[in-house]
């Protein structure tokens, strides 16, 4: 077996792990709607719309025309008193629906939205629609990656929302009013899209990466899946001989992908804990209440035990190699048990 091979897989799958960009939570990751087409289009028009609420008047529809300009079509910005109509889920011609089709009464933009959604629409008939509405008219598919190729023989030109938010950004500055919740609103769905942007092409990489490194990738996992096997021995022998000494039904086992754990699943809820990975075992006590944990804490701050970890729910007291007999981790688990049984 080659494990140069391994190395340099494993050093690369450590390069693309450091590159995986920390993600700065958003109010939309909170929604739970974080990149859905529709929300983004609904907050769009919103934003474009000059008279509403949001007391940004022209700038983000004029931060469109900016970036429009930028890539050859000439509009004139909104001004100050203009109307402005933003409509959402236009009905076109043959009865289909436009994203979003902004109005006013030298031109009219229609913005068809794709974030990740195949571009399927019949642009012809987006296109003859808009034209219907004013001559002077522009059509924008809006996407998250560059589709110009899509938009070749169509009327439509292609606009990413880097190339939005980028702008956004630069005309936002003029703009800094905290005690204006929808500058923060809209600030925080440019970060949520910049958020996005970076995890899907985070993802291509990744999924490229994945697809040069099958065999290698495919060889490592079976290596893992041996390991698996010894510590689910270990494992499984911990469990035989606790419901052997304890005359217990409720000792269970628990599975990750590189760990185990051999548990008393207490009916005063909490675990005493055994956990084996390929770096040895930990064992300790494992409490997912409020409550419990700090019950839980308390009797160990008021024992000869000493805490060597403490993550909020798992409190670990000792740890071992991997190669320790198992008559010693059984001692332990025992130990702990009658202690914080008697305890709780």
């Amino acid at each position: 077996m080659n494990l140069d091979i391994f190395k340099q897989v494993l050093s690369e799958a450590s390069e693309l792990y450091n590159k995986i960009p920390v993600r700065e939570k958003t109010f939309m990751d909170i929604s739970g709607y974080p990149h859905y087409e529709n929300v983004c289009s609904n907050i769009l028009a919103f934003y474009f719309n000059n008279k509403e609420e949001h007391n940004l008047n022209n700038l983000v529809i004029n931060s469109l025309i900016k970036v429009l300009k930028n890539n050859n079509i000439n509009i004139e910005p909104i001004k100050e008193n203009d109307i402005v109509k933003v409509s959402r889920e236009y009905t076109t011609l043959k009865g289909n629906r436009i994203d979003i089709v902004i109005e006013n009464d030298n031109f009219v933009i229609g913005i068809e939205n794709k974030l990740d959604a195949t571009v399927y629409n019949d642009l012809t008939d987006y296109a003859n629609t808009i034209n219907s509405i004013n001559k002077k008219s522009v059509k924008i598919l809006l996407s998250l990656h560059n589709n110009s190729k899509i938009c070749e023989n169509t009327e439509f030109i292609n606009i990413t929302y880097s190339e939005l938010c980028n702008q956004l950004d630069i005309d936002l500055l003029n703009y800094q009013d905290s005690n204006n919740k929808w500058y923060i609103f809209i600030k925080e769905f440019i970060k949520n899209l910049e958020n996005y942007e970076g995890e899907s092409e985070m993802e291509e990489e990744i999924l490229n990466w994945l697809k040069e490194n099958k065999k290698e990738i495919e060889k490592l996992d079976e290596i893992r899946q041996i390991a698996m096997k010894s510590i689910e021995k270990k494992e499984e022998e911990l469990k035989n001989l606790l419901e052997e000494k304890l005359n217990l039904n409720f000792i269970k086992i628990w599975r990750g992908n590189t760990e185990m754990a051999c548990y008393i699943d207490s009916p005063k809820k909490y675990h005493a804990d055994a956990t084996l990975n390929p770096e040895g075992w930990k064992i300790g006590v494992f409490t997912w209440s409020v409550a419990n944990n700090n019950k839980a804490k308390q009797i160990l701050q008021n024992s000869n035990y000493n805490i060597i970890e403490d993550d909020g729910q798992h409190r670990w007291l000792f740890k071992y190699n991997y190669d320790i007999h198992i008559e010693e981790v059984l001692k332990k688990v025992i130990e702990i048990y009658e202690y914080i049984e008697n305890k709780f």
